[in-house]
């Protein structure tokens, strides 16, 4: 039963708004001055961006418990797979992994700024 004055739309849209202001609140750590800004598009991409992050921290937790039992893995006669743990991950290895690599332009993009140099002279 409704009360007087208000209407089921006014119902939806509370409802409605209690939801989004709740979710901004508990997932994006967003104050209710925050809250009223949001537009329905920058709502939807903020849970978006938290369903993936925590899709995201789900994995790392996997991975973690993952590693845990590959880390204490032993071969038939009882001993360490892994005895260092360089030998289970090799950060330095893994840091040159992400280092930028030279692109096949950059030697003549070097060589063309070179040339125009020398041409200033």
């Amino acid at each position: 039963m409704l009360q007087e004055g208000v209407s089921e739309t006014d119902d939806e849209y509370r409802d409605t708004y209690t939801e989004v202001a709740t979710n901004c609140i508990r997932y994006l750590n967003l104050n209710i001055e925050q809250i009223d800004r949001l537009t329905i598009p920058e709502y939807k991409l903020l849970m978006k961006a938290t369903q993936l992050k925590e899709m995201d921290r789900s994995r790392d937790r996997h991975l973690l418990a993952w590693l845990t039992v590959s880390a204490g893995a032993t071969k038939k006669d009882g001993k360490p797979v892994y005895k260092k743990f360089k030998d289970f991950f090799d950060y330095e290895t893994e840091l040159r992994k992400l280092q930028p690599k030279p692109n096949k332009f950059s030697r003549l993009s070097k060589h063309l700024k070179e040339k125009e140099t020398c041409n200033r002279k």
